[in-house]
C-alpha cells in the first residue's frame, strides 16, 4: 500500500492541492483494499486506520479529513461515488 503512496506522492498531483490529493488518495485505497464497497462496516472499518498508511509529512490532512467528512466519506463511498467527484462534493479540490 504504502508504494502507491509513494508512487502519487511523487508525481505531478503534489503540487496542486494537499487536501484534494490526500482526499483522493484515501477513497482510492478505500476502493483498492476494501472488498466490499457496499458494506458500510468494512468502509468504517478502514476508514479508522486508513491514516497510518499515508507518508508522515501527509497523516495530519489525512487525521483532519477523516474527522470532519468521516459520514460523508462512508456515505459517498458506499454509494459508489468517484474518488474525485466525492473530494469536489466535499469542497476538497
Amino acid at each position: 500500500m504504502l508504494c502507491m503512496f509513494a508512487a502519487i506522492f511523487n508525481s505531478e498531483l503534489t503540487k496542486i492541492d494537499f487536501k484534494c490529493d490526500v482526499c483522493v488518495i484515501v477513497i482510492d485505497s478505500v476502493y483498492a483494499y476494501v472488498e466490499d464497497q457496499d458494506n458500510e462496516q468494512a468502509v468504517t472499518e478502514y476508514l479508522s486506520k486508513v491514516c497510518q498508511y499515508i507518508p508522515v509529512d501527509l497523516f495530519n490532512w489525512c487525521e483532519q479529513i477523516i474527522e470532519i467528512y468521516y459520514q460523508e466519506l462512508i456515505q459517498a463511498i458506499v454509494d459508489g461515488h468517484p474518488p474525485y467527484e466525492i473530494c469536489q462534493s466535499l469542497q476538497l479540490c
